[in-house]
């Protein structure tokens, strides 16, 4: 799924905050979510604190989207 992609995962984190629909259109959202991780899962990748080039691709999508992020006001 993530392969798709030939932006960052900062970028698509951006998307995802913006529903930026030229990026994520419907389908490709429909798609996304049986990958989305479990609660418990986002919990144990937020809580790595080693090296994030460390991680599998997944693991550091987890990380990048999943970590909080300033809205613009």
């Amino acid at each position: 799924m993530l392969a798709q992609f030939r932006i960052s995962y900062a970028d698509i984190k951006i998307a995802i905050v913006e529903l930026n629909e030229d990026i994520l259109d419907a389908e490709t959202v429909e798609k996304m979510i049986p990958a989305c991780p479990t609660a418990e899962e986002t919990i144990q990748i937020n809580g790595y604190e080693g090296d994030v080039k460390l991680l599998g691709k997944a693991e550091q999508y987890v990380h990048f989207t999943a970590s909080p992020c300033s809205l613009p006001t």
